[in-house]
């Protein structure tokens, strides 16, 4: 499996061939994916050794435990963003779009204002599968390694890993939806539980969808734009969600006696809890 910082990379090799290498160098989106790529690269890591002494547990726990939430939560956001950025159908959707605009600089003005039409640019679906795609590929990993650490904890056996942990098959066409209530407020116009979102509190998946055509643009990088970027990458419910995961951790571990009880906490809440803060936005065909 490529590691997510290859991903990373491959995402911000599409996003210069439009924009040049600056927009790649100094992008705050890049900036805060770093909080996400440690930590999931940890659990790549972790996965591919598992703990069995107390230092090993302990090294874990330091490695995946000792995390910021809001930091964590917003480079979730901003990887998932870069993956969407990397479709090549959704590159040329963004771009016709500006095209259409008069200017990048325009259509962004626009995006700021109002991010929930990124969800109606052609090629729309090809950047959300992207992201989703990523963000069920991860899943996987933190599925099978808190898992893991369960069977650690009781002292059983470990589980092996399944062969297509890394495969993701693409599910049906995705229904791409701006989440807006119907005319007359009688329920909503084709809106997925997992897009929706009041218009002054974008989605998680509006949030990415439209960092990512920022960055495709070569406008998240502008000093202009560094409130509105700042604002997207940061979700309210997935920073308290994480602020749980990190707060349980603490607790459990402040109460374990031994490496068993200590491997218990590790899985359960830096592994298992965290990971739910991320992987609730899959639908249930991913």
């Amino acid at each position: 499996m490529p590691s997510v910082t290859k991903r990373l990379l491959l995402a911000a090799a599409a996003a210069i061939a439009l924009t040049g290498p600056a927009q790649a160098d100094h992008d705050p989106i890049h900036d805060a994916a770093r909080a996400y790529v440690l930590y999931d690269g940890a659990a790549a890591d972790v996965a591919r050794d598992l703990p069995r002494t107390d230092a090993k547990v302990h090294q874990v726990l330091k490695r995946l435990g000792r995390f910021d939430p809001a930091q964590l939560g917003s480079g979730w956001v901003a990887s998932a963003a870069l993956a969407a950025a990397s479709a090549q159908g959704y590159i040329t959707g963004v771009t016709r779009a500006a095209a259409a605009e008069g200017s990048a600089a325009r259509l962004a003005d626009r995006i700021v204002a109002d991010p929930f039409q990124v969800m109606q640019f052609a090629g729309a679906a090809d950047g959300l599968h992207a992201a989703l795609e990523e963000v069920s590929r991860d899943n996987q990993l933190y599925v099978w390694l808190a898992g893991a650490f369960d069977d650690l904890a009781r002292g059983k056996p470990v589980r092996a890993q399944p062969m297509a942990m890394w495969v993701v098959p693409r599910p049906n066409p995705i229904r791409v939806s701006m989440g807006v209530p119907a005319q007359g407020g009688g329920g909503s116009r084709d809106m997925p539980a997992w897009s929706a979102g009041e218009r002054d509190n974008p989605s998680v998946v509006v949030r990415l969808m439209a960092l990512g055509a920022l960055h495709i643009l070569g406008e998240s990088a502008k000093p202009q734009r560094a409130e509105a970027v700042s604002r997207l990458l940061h979700h309210d419910a997935m920073t308290g969600c994480l602020n749980w995961a990190r707060a349980n951790l603490s607790q459990c571990t402040a109460a374990a006696r031994g490496r068993s009880e200590n491997t218990f906490c590790t899985g359960t809440h830096a592994v298992d809890e965290t990971a739910k803060c991320f992987s609730w936005i899959l639908p249930a065909n991913y």
